[in-house]
């Protein structure tokens, strides 16, 4: 899954150096990943959305029904579909090819590309 960009979450703040500038929970150290992660995990358990948000609320409390709600509707209005993810990496793939004949370094860098978006 391509990266999300966070920053323009109202609900969100990236701090350099606080939990290695992971995207957080504003005024909190709770990642959104942590969010996202848990109520994605509660899905593939079967939960249906309602109860996977309910779980991901138990598991934590302190960001809030509403807050929860809003970052899994963030998340979904911005991630890019797996049909635009492949475009991207082929983009990117494209370009590094370029690169090597270049001259520059990169077997490593589309191997990494290619396990971030399969």
């Amino acid at each position: 899954m391509a990266a999300i960009d966070w920053s323009a979450c109202p609900l969100v703040e990236i701090v350099p150096g606080k939990v290695s500038g992971a995207p957080l929970l504003k005024n909190t150290r709770l990642p959104v990943e942590a969010i996202t992660g848990n109520y994605d995990a509660f899905r593939d358990e079967g939960l249906s959305p309602d109860a996977a948000i309910a779980e991901t609320l138990d598991c934590y409390p302190e960001a809030g029904l509403e807050n929860i709600r809003t970052i899994l509707n963030y998340r979904d209005e911005h991630q890019l579909p797996p049909t635009a993810q492949r475009a991207e990496l082929d983009s990117r793939l494209a370009s590094l090819d370029q690169d090597r004949r270049e001259g520059v370094a990169w077997t490593t860098l589309k191997a990494e590309l290619e396990q971030r978006c399969p």
